[in-house]
């Protein structure tokens, strides 16, 4: 096209110079409405497109760059025409049809070789690893059931092709469900779907929560490919994958397809590389039909989404029929509890934002019933036609709390509003460095007026940037690091915003981070967070009597991907690294209201806190002797990686810690009686990736009684 538009205006029609103006102005004004959010352009933008379906095609803002070619190749023409008549005689107009031609020819030179199309999207013939695994699928996959790829993917990338759309379900006529980034089915059937994907490729799932899942999705058989482009498809590393699927009882594959070649673990990982094949299959026995009659009497009532089905599944099988209770009016959840109906109320289905265009990081925290992220973001939710009603939501005692927030990139929970005002300094709200600088605020409302002589203050600062400047209640004040007190004397204040005014930057730093506050405290105030659950249910239920059935609540905290896998420090958290991600609930605070009196029983998945002393650690294991073990950390948080282990004499254990820039690792010993040492051996572990070269040794005298 922008070739035809050059040579449309090189035949004399100057009168269309404004039109390829404007569409030179109109592609640039477009792509550049994308950044930084916030901004009328993109405002504009994006209530354009969320209300006219023609412009849904500009899914990204920058796919308008081909008006900006056709405009220039219009003006180009243009140019070339007014020169034309401007030169006289035959050289000069040999010369400028020489240099038109020799511009043409750079332009299409990819055309000419051949490789217009991007190499990695070309492919000659699938790999027979793939059509193999498809014609076995055809042939013995148990009948109404579905094969399950996972984990997925946002786009399939093998090394072989880009075909972006994923290649098996090509490949077979049996169902095909696999992870993309763009959803095709019912959303309870794909909240279903990526919230067991999600598990996998997150790393996020308990002994022996997976094969119930997949037999309850109608799955006869797992499948996982090793063959992946993960720079481009987004998927986890192959080998750590295979290392999440191992642990839930998928370790050899009962077929394997193509030949095993060496996969490294992903960044950070302390393991082995892995000999995966192209593609493993695992046979699913005893899953659902797809297609199949169910009893609509004793269901088991869920009130929440499929992250409750997936914590049904954390502690032991699904129950055969499930039902919705935002599916159901209240007196059909009346009628079937007094059938006997179990009933499962579930944190889940929260009101916060989901990014699609993320595998990791992708939810965000959890909202109040009220509070609406802004137009261009996302939420997964099956149910929006039942409002807050069917979602969880968060409550604040004392104070509302807000803060502006890009929904398009990866989303760290644990930095948001209420982590200024939580009470603990080891925590920090972090402004969007994507957000245009008017909007890095974080605000809090009072129930009431309420009188504030005083605010302080405790700014987060890192090597990404130090704030120095707060705009308080709309007065700008300069700040240091540590704690600050700010003057107010304000009587009567209904909202206290604080604006991070002024970060600086170290030099040389390319892009740095948009300041933070650890804390801001209000005299007088206290701000509690509270999660409370779907109340249809509840409310449904008030009053009756559920003797005849169970009622379960269900509660997950909130936690980073790889929840079990967290080390006591972090990098900069002005970085906003997924690989220094961390959790936005280490305990659970929740608001419910049973419908009924009952008495509860307590059952529960818990993990080592990466701040737990070692010693203590001992204690609860049980491990014998007066001598005292401690160390600045344990990798990972992992509690065999404790300071005991580099002193029991088992060569299969390891004391391994954090290596932290300018935070030196360290282990101890402490006994109740002086010791003589001679001689103090260090042993290699053989799976470590850092050793000493150089220590230093301390030694305490007895202390003197």
């Amino acid at each position: 096209p922008a070739l035809v538009l050059g040579a449309f205006a090189w035949t004399g029609r100057r009168r269309y110079g404004p039109f390829f103006l404007a569409l030179v102005l109109l592609g640039v004004l477009v792509m550049a409405a994308g950044f930084p959010e916030g901004t009328p352009l993109r405002d504009g933008l994006n209530f354009t497109y969320n209300r006219v379906e023609a412009t849904h095609f500009l899914r990204t803002s920058y796919k308008a760059g081909p008006l900006v070619a056709m405009g220039l190749a219009g003006l180009g023409g243009l140019a070339a025409a007014a020169a034309w008549d401007r030169v006289r005689g035959a050289p000069g107009r040999v010369a400028l049809a020489a240099g038109a031609a020799v511009l043409l020819a750079v332009a299409a030179w990819p055309l000419v070789r051949g490789d217009a199309p991007d190499d990695q999207l070309l492919w000659k013939r699938v790999p027979a690893a793939w059509t193999a695994a498809g014609r076995d699928l055809d042939r013995d996959l148990p009948a109404q059931t579905r094969a399950v790829v996972a984990p997925g993917e946002l786009f399939a990338y093998p090394r072989w092709g880009g075909t972006i759309d994923p290649i098996l379900p090509a490949l077979t006529e049996r169902p095909v469900a696999v992870r993309n980034i763009v959803p095709f089915a019912d959303l309870r059937a794909i909240d279903a779907h990526w919230e067991v994907d999600r598990l996998v490729g997150q790393d996020r799932l308990v002994p022996g929560q997976l094969a119930p899942l997949l037999r309850w999705l109608g799955a006869g058989a797992l499948l996982a490919n090793a063959d992946g482009d993960i720079t481009r498809s987004a998927q986890p590393p192959p080998a750590d994958a295979a290392r999440v699927l191992a642990r839930q009882g998928f370790g050899s594959p009962d077929r394997a397809y193509g030949p095993a070649r060496r996969r490294l673990p992903g960044a950070g990982e302390v393991a082995d590389p892995a000999a995966l094949p192209v593609v493993r299959r695992y046979d699913v026995a005893g899953g659902r039909r797809i297609v199949r009659v169910a009893s609509r009497r004793r269901p088991t009532v869920v009130d929440g989404s499929a992250e409750a089905l997936a914590g049904l599944a954390a502690f032991g099988a699904l129950p055969a029929t499930v039902v919705y209770a935002a599916d159901r009016f209240p007196a059909e959840l009346r009628r079937a509890a007094a059938d006997g109906a179990d009933v499962v109320i579930s944190d889940s289905n929260r009101r916060r934002v989901f990014v699609p265009s993320r595998l990791e990081q992708n939810f965000g925290w959890t909202l109040g019933p009220d509070e609406d992220p802004s137009e261009d973001a996302a939420m997964l939710n099956p149910f929006a036609g039942r409002g807050s009603d069917a979602q969880t939501v968060a409550l604040y005692g004392g104070a509302r709390l807000r803060a502006p927030f890009s929904p398009g990139g990866e989303q760290y929970p644990e930095h948001r509003p209420y982590a200024a005002f939580d009470g603990d300094p080891r925590t920090a709200w972090l402004a969007d460095r994507h957000l245009e600088r008017s909007r890095r605020w974080v605000e809090i409302e009072f129930p009431r007026p309420r009188d504030v002589p005083f605010v302080d203050v405790l700014p987060e600062n890192d090597r990404y940037g130090t704030v120095r400047a707060l705009d308080v209640a709309g007065r700008q004040v300069a700040v240091r690091p540590g704690w600050n007190r700010v003057a107010l004397g304000r009587r009567g204040l209904r909202r206290l915003r604080v604006r991070i005014a002024d970060v600086d930057y170290p030099p040389g730093l390319a892009a740095g981070g948009a300041g933070g506050l650890y804390e801001v405290r209000v005299p007088g105030l206290r701000v509690r967070e509270r999660l409370r659950p779907p109340v249809l249910a509840e409310r449904a239920l008030a009053g009756r009597d559920l003797s005849h059935g169970s009622l379960t609540y269900l509660f997950g905290r909130t936690a980073g991907d790889e929840p079990f896998r967290r080390g006591r420090f972090t990098g900069p958290p002005q970085a906003r690294l997924v690989a220094d991600r961390g959790d936005g609930e280490t305990g659970l605070a929740r608001t419910f209201r049973p419908p009924a009196p009952r008495r509860f029983s307590a059952d529960a998945w818990a993990s080592v806190s990466p701040r737990a002393p070692d010693d203590a650690l001992d204690r609860l294991a049980g491990a014998p002797g007066p001598a005292r073990f401690t160390s600045s950390s344990r990798f990972e948080g992992r509690p065999g990686a404790r300071a005991s282990s580099a002193f029991d004499a088992d060569p299969r254990t390891a004391w391994l810690g954090q290596w932290v820039e300018r935070a030196p690792a360290w282990i101890a010993w402490e006994t109740p009686a002086p010791l003589t040492v001679t001689r103090l051996r260090l042993t290699h572990p053989p799976d470590v990736v850092r050793f000493p070269i150089r220590v230093r040794l301390t030694v305490e005298p007895p202390t003197a009684t």
